[in-house]
């Protein structure tokens, strides 16, 4: 198992795998190099058992969906944060300045990728930071302080319908 995230709960650094499972727990949060940090998020200590796991059960399957999205598309080194505020209010924070708004975790694949490829499209543009709203994927848009430009679905990820068929398969067999 290999930890892809930090969760800061209890007083305690919680290191989780892209499936939510909790690797290590400690007080003391050195080397964290390239973990995503999960906010808002909190975790319970098992009573009887020696296991911690997200307490709240919608962010456990937004997480657990995220993340393996994430490693399906290749892209999880793109992120420094995560915060599950709400299960409709889900934002990812990239590692050069970008705050992208997923909404919730439904079409996961989807909205990843949209994402991805409008951040490569407004940087190549010229354009650096910025807010990537894909709560709906189809018609997503980016801001920043200057502007507002809707996203032209164009320059979204290649990938062949078999591709994206056989993510979501993976998505929906393992939520």
């Amino acid at each position: 198992k290999i930890p892809v995230a930090v969760v800061s709960s209890n007083g305690y650094y919680y290191f989780l795998d892209k499936d939510a499972n909790v690797i290590e727990r400690t007080d003391n949060l050195e080397n964290t190099n390239n973990l995503i940090r999960v906010t808002n998020c909190n975790m319970i200590q098992n009573i009887g058992e020696n296991k911690s796991e997200i307490r709240q059960q919608w962010q456990k399957d937004a997480y657990i969906k995220i993340f393996n999205a994430m490693h399906d598309l290749k892209i999880s080194d793109k992120f420094s944060s995560l915060s599950l505020s709400k299960e409709n209010e889900m934002y990812l924070y990239t590692s050069d300045g970008f705050v992208i708004n997923l909404g919730d975790s439904e079409d996961i694949v989807s909205k990843l990728a949209v994402s991805n490829s409008m951040r490569d499209y407004v940087l190549q543009q010229g354009r650096t930071e910025g807010r990537i709203d894909v709560s709906l994927p189809q018609k997503p848009v980016f801001a920043n302080e200057d502007n507002k430009v809707l996203y032209d679905p164009k320059y979204q990820l290649d990938m062949s319908p078999l591709e994206y068929e056989r993510i979501q398969q993976q998505q929906n067999s393992n939520p």
